[in-house]
């Protein structure tokens, strides 16, 4: 049994929905409401099935007070015991005709079959595919369809607002005489226009008018029963399942997306902006050296002492002490020492070239292979004292014995060889001394001229780098007459101390060799000592891009992002409000707020998803553009932009935040503020 105890409605402004209601309604029977439009039947039923709160006096199901409940009780109690029907306002157009009929059995966790949908269905003489969607139905059949969802129900009360307002009157009389079968074991409480009907069918009529109960009066035979009601309590706790929750979500956002994506163009390319600015500062300068080394096959680097004006021989050689410290950084056959000579610095400008060889060595098969140059011939034996020497290519260039087109020509090499000495000169004291030496092999360091074509300063520099810090002009002794040369050397230069021994250095690049460099450098004074490659003035303009390209990045990213943050808030909004008849139907069938959210939280991870997916490719897309630019115009293959994994999650995870934010307090304001009826 229901009763109104003194119930009162009062809306803003001080407008009396109800006044001092007094009513009592037992648990089965027809029961009409009729009255003018404004006399309170909308808010009447809006209490009834715990839609609103009325402002003074109670209401009591059984020994149950509906206005002491909190709005989660009332929300289980609807969903178990109150079932809606609706005269507008009926189906979700997302969803099939199958699954409308069957949302309320979804929340009550039911199961109903195919056969008893048709059944239901036929006695409303509906004959429609339950895979149809409601929008190919007429509002008479949306109507009717509404009907049998809450005939899935089995609930004690049915509240009915207009039920047969779209109807024609053979259908409207279907729907009435369906009505009044379920009476028998269950309330129904009708609200119509149609006084004829309330007659004709209805077990008892309350008349309204401006708030107050003017007539309630019984009509036709007396259908009351008393009836046993094991369920009247307050249910447990119920949720509507995730299989559920997850279509709605999916089916929801799928509907119109393509003007979502347009909605959010501008939450799109802030999003971009944001990764590419943020990705840009994340640029690490040693990934970019170690990834810019492999990537264009550089297998060495150089290692010097800083040359300082007017610094004597001796302060631009490493001692014994750092030689013996570059050994817990690198293995032997990972670098390269070299060592000057004033005698062989001048041999190829004598010889007739146009360069100068510095630097002499002995080099080792193993580190042929590992530095990936390829030998032409063979090495001098270390143990001998016979003057043989291994040249480069680049050598025999400069004494004009090859050609660029002859650089790499194994018989050329060979030519040479057979038919050419190297004249090298040696000082002691005030003498200088020529010895000719037999080209025993040619090194190709795998040197390549550049383009002439291609008239870019940094193009250019790039390979004037790569002779100034490669291997290319050096000469190659065995061990016996380097050591032999190393002790003229000491003994004839005054500049070089007793301690010092190596003037360059050349280490591999594999396994982090550039770090390692880094590192050894680290270990003496790092304004001492220079780790160099032909990749370090590439390298600088990079860096000096960067500072130019986050700029502009994140100039245009604050540019949008009011805009975007608008049309993010703004596009919330419009889904829940669009959502809005959708979300009244789920709260009448007793959906929770919990429930919505979730749909709504489900949802989020799609928008979030979304503008992840689509602005992390844009970035790429942009990152890929900007990296063939400076690829283009600077020659430079060191990519700025480079993808980092965790920045998309981290875009994701914020989005997420702010979608779910701003979507609980949309649905809550919508949840709490619009009425399922009128």
């Amino acid at each position: 049994m229901i009763r109104f105890e003194h119930v009162t409605k009062i809306y803003k402004r001080n407008k009396v929905a109800l006044k001092d209601i007094n009513l009592t309604f037992d648990h089965t029977g027809m029961v009409f409401i009729v009255g003018e439009s404004g006399s309170g039947k909308t808010t009447l039923l809006n209490l009834l099935g715990l839609l609103d709160q009325n402002t003074q006096g109670d209401i009591f199901f059984d020994s149950i007070n509906f206005s002491k409940m909190r709005n989660s009780q009332k929300d289980r109690f609807r969903n178990q015991h109150i079932g809606i029907v609706f005269q507008d306002l009926n189906l979700i157009d997302e969803l099939t005709i199958k699954e409308n009929i069957l949302l309320p059995a979804y929340l009550q966790s039911k199961t109903i079959s195919n056969e008893e949908i048709s059944n239901m269905m036929s006695s409303l003489n509906l004959h429609e595919s339950l895979d149809d969607y409601p929008s190919n139905l007429s509002g008479g059949e949306r109507q009717r369809i509404a009907i049998t969802r809450s005939l899935t129900k089995e609930t004690s009360i049915v509240i009915a607002d207009e039920p047969t307002g779209s109807l024609d009157e053979m259908n409207a009389l279907k729907v009435m005489s369906l009505l009044k079968t379920i009476s028998s074991n269950r309330l129904v409480v009708v609200v119509t226009h149609q006084m004829s009907l309330a007659k004709q069918y209805g077990d008892r009529i309350i008349s309204l008018e401006k708030g107050k109960v003017v007539d309630d009066t019984k009509v036709g035979k007396d259908n009351q029963k008393t009836i046993e009601l094991n369920a009247i309590d307050i249910p447990r706790k119920y949720h509507l399942p995730f299989s559920i929750s997850f279509k709605f979500a999916r089916k929801w956002f799928t509907y119109q997306f393509g003007r979502m994506v347009f909605s959010l163009l501008t939450f799109f390319l802030t999003l971009t902006a944001l990764l590419v600015a943020l990705t840009i500062n994340q640029f690490d300068s040693m990934d970019a050296m170690k990834n810019g080394l492999k990537q264009e096959g550089i297998t060495y680097l150089k290692v010097q002492k800083t040359p300082v004006p007017h610094q004597s021989l001796s302060d631009s050689m490493f001692s014994y002490d750092e030689i013996d410290m570059l050994h817990t950084y690198f293995d032997e056959s990972e670098y390269i020492e070299t060592r000057y000579s004033q005698g062989i610095s001048q041999t190829i400008r004598i010889n007739g070239g146009s360069g100068s060889v510095e630097n002499y060595t002995s080099i080792t098969e193993e580190q042929i292979d590992l530095f990936r140059f390829e030998l032409y011939g063979a090495l001098p034996d270390d143990t001998s004292l016979e003057t043989n020497v291994v040249i480069t290519n680049r050598i025999a260039y400069q004494l004009n014995w090859l050609t660029e087109e002859t650089y790499h020509d194994a018989l050329s090499f060979q030519s040479i060889m057979d038919n050419h000495l190297l004249t090298v000169n040696f000082i002691q004291g005030n003498d200088t001394y020529k010895y000719d030496f037999t080209i025993k092999g040619i090194l190709d360091t795998k040197y390549e001229f550049p383009d002439p074509l291609i008239d870019n300063s940094t193009y250019n520099f790039k390979f004037e780098h790569d002779l100034d810090y490669g291997l290319h002009s050096t000469l190659f002794f065995g061990q016996a007459v380097t050591d032999i040369i190393l002790s003229i050397d000491k003994d004839h230069i005054g500049s070089i101390e007793p301690d010092k021994i190596v003037n360059n250095i050349y280490t591999l690049t594999r396994d982090n060799g550039y770090e390692r460099a880094l590192e050894f450098k680290q270990h003496f004074n790092p304004d001492d000592i220079q780790v160099i490659s032909r990749l370090d003035y590439s390298l600088h303009l990079i860096n000096e891009a960067k500072k130019t390209l986050i700029q502009v990045s994140l100039f245009l990213g604050v540019l949008f992002l009011v805009t975007a943050v608008v049309t993010f808030i703004g596009f919330i909004h419009n889904m829940i409000v669009n959502k809005n008849n959708s979300i009244r139907i789920m709260r009448s069938l007793g959906a929770r707020y919990k429930d919505m959210n979730v749909i709504f939280l489900i949802q989020g991870v799609f928008i979030a998803l979304t503008s992840t997916i689509v602005s992390t490719i844009l970035a790429y897309i942009t990152g890929i553009w900007i990296n063939n630019g400076i690829a283009k115009n600077m020659y430079v293959l060191i990519p700025l932009v480079n993808p980092i994994i965790w920045l998309p999650i981290v875009i994701f995870a914020v989005t997420l935040l702010v979608a779910y934010l701003i979507t609980s307090i949309e649905l809550k304001h919508t949840f709490n503020k619009h009425k399922v009826i009128g």
